[in-house]
């Protein structure tokens, strides 16, 4: 993707991802281009951007942080909360769609709701990232419920 950024007064005025209204090289505008060093994933985020405007094209920055457990559990009690509530709601719409031969199962919200609570209380338990990223594994293993 081509980045443009305008600078006036040797300030940043504006980064566009399409072509500017004027030429480059006219009214400040010069190419740009973006360096974001890789995430260890579900453990860093990019911070940034910083700029820097004095070279050609002119480099856009991200740095790395990375998150803490604490962190990390509340995003994978939201990620295994949401996942149990997919569950739920496919059983009850069951109960209004427009096959009349399917009804809410409860055995299959029972099922989910055990699933919920065991990686809820192993997401409480971890102290580690590395515990993290086993629970991390679970959550990505789930399988949205789909009509037969």
């Amino acid at each position: 993707m081509a980045l443009y950024v305008q600078i006036v007064n040797g300030q940043l005025a504006q980064c566009w991802d399409t072509t500017p209204p004027v030429p480059v090289g006219t009214d400040g505008w010069k190419n740009a281009i973006e360096i974001k060093p890789a995430l260890v994933p579900y453990r860093q985020g990019w911070n940034g951007p910083f700029y820097r405007l004095e070279l050609d094209p002119a480099e856009i920055y991200y740095t790395v942080y990375d998150f803490t457990v604490d962190e990390r559990k509340g995003g994978m009690n939201g990620q295994n909360t949401s996942q149990f509530n997919q569950v739920v709601a496919f059983e009850t719409k069951k109960e209004t769609d427009s096959y009349p031969d399917s009804h809410y199962d409860p055995a299959v919200v029972e099922v989910a709701q055990l699933r919920y609570q065991q990686i809820r209380d192993e997401i409480t338990a971890a102290t580690t990232q590395d515990e993290l990223d086993a629970i991390q594994e679970q959550l990505n293993n789930f399988v949205p419920p789909q009509a037969v």
